[in-house]
């Protein structure tokens, strides 16, 4: 067996003190339970610079790491904290709300923020720093008339190797008293009595107080919804009713940005797009000079400011990926020599997957203006034609 070089055993020392640092001499705090899980779910405490940790086991989300679950520190613990309370209010609203038709739609995707660290473990301990959970109310696949509330972390991977991942972990609650007893578990006075006044400020933690971005979040709850982002556009074919008009060759590509505002699973979604379009088209007429019929080609280049003001629906949501479909008015206005309007309309539907975006959309439009093909002058010119959008979302709702 070959010997270790230096370097190696340098580099296994620095791994065995990572782990053994995020160990952090964990301690059995308590358990949880509930009818999802099927078994007792650990929760462990660990102390490192007079500041608390819990150690929050949960399900895995098909991951071949089947151990894990959050890291909530002590910095973190009101926000989480206040957090579950929040969505287990949410949770009863939803339960008793018969006009919502919660059934039919069998998701509602909760706005409220919150941070935690992460961790997941096969022989070797992996931590994540900073995994921002997604809380929603489901509706059961398989247990009729009930609903969850689902706690997930998305993705995670190793702080210490990148190329290590887990697909993540989540927590399933179906009913108030299992999150009512989830709560009493990590309370401030659970944890007082367990800890006593050893971990530096410990003792003075009381029921906290709404953390400012919950109060945020409920103050103006639509900033949990908006997505925006940045997209290119290639258009993929031209059609015209002038039958005069023959579309030889055409090219077209848009660049702007776009926003989402959603309103549980009604979005709206206004873009601003510069399109540039050119191609060449030719049209039969009739020689003046030798009364015969000929053909005329002619070059054509237009730039135009669309706006579409799209409405739509979100017929798939998962952690990362969004299926919607859209539709809505989309005028557009020439500034290519002069500036004339043009009103149509648009429908299709965008596939997300975390903060890229893929689209098709059919477009319509109708000249309220005469339309000029080189030297081709048409009056209430009507044209169609198919896009295929590619985005990226500098901002995603939480």
């Amino acid at each position: 067996m070959q010997l270790l070089t230096k370097r190696s055993v340098i580099y296994l020392l620095l791994l065995l003190s990572f782990s053994f640092s995020q160990l952090k001499a964990q301690d059995q705090f308590t358990v949880y339970s509930n009818i999802a899980h099927e078994y007792d779910n650990p929760i462990m405490i660990s102390s490192k610079y007079g500041q608390f940790s819990l150690w929050i086991s949960a399900m895995h989300s098909g991951s071949e790491f089947e151990a894990g679950g959050l890291v909530v520190k002590e910095s973190m613990y009101k926000q989480f904290y206040n957090g579950i309370k929040t969505a287990k209010a949410e949770y009863h609203k939803w339960i008793n709300d018969t006009t919502e038709q919660k059934f039919k739609k069998g998701l509602k995707p909760l706005n409220i923020e919150i941070q935690t660290d992460a961790y997941f473990r096969d022989q070797t301990l992996h931590y994540h720093n900073t995994a921002f959970l997604s809380l929603s109310l489901e509706k059961s696949p398989d247990r009729a008339g009930t609903c969850f509330l689902a706690i997930r972390t998305g993705e995670l991977k190793s702080t210490t190797n990148n190329n290590i991942r887990s697909a993540g972990f989540k927590i399933i609650f179906s009913s108030e008293n299992e999150i009512e007893n989830f709560l009493q578990k990590i309370s401030p006075d659970s944890i007082n009595k367990y800890m006593g006044n050893a971990v530096g400020n410990l003792s003075k933690i009381n029921d906290p107080e709404a953390p400012a971005n919950i109060k945020a979040s409920k103050e103006r709850k639509w900033i949990g919804h908006v997505e925006a982002g940045i997209k290119g556009i290639a258009f993929t074919s031209y059609k015209t009713n002038q039958p005069e008009l023959t579309i030889i060759s055409y090219t077209g590509c848009g660049l702007g940005l776009f926003g989402r505002y959603y309103i549980g699973r009604v979005l709206f979604q206004p873009e601003l797009i510069l399109n540039r379009e050119w191609g060449e088209s030719s049209e039969e007429y009739i020689d003046y000079f030798t009364q015969t019929p000929s053909t005329r080609i002619e070059p054509f280049l237009s730039h135009h400011i669309s706006t579409p003001v799209l409405v739509g629906y979100n017929v798939f949501y998962s952690d990362k990926i969004r299926i919607n479909a859209l539709a809505g008015l989309q005028p557009r206005f020439n500034v290519y020599k002069n500036k004339k309007v043009q009103g149509g309309f648009a429908v299709g539907a965008d596939i997300d997957y975390s903060m890229l975006s893929i689209g098709l959309r059919y477009n319509y439009f109708r000249d309220v203006y005469k339309s000029v093909y080189g030297n081709i002058v048409i009056e209430d010119n009507m044209l169609s034609n198919l896009s295929v959008h590619l985005a990226w979302k500098f901002y995603k709702s939480k």
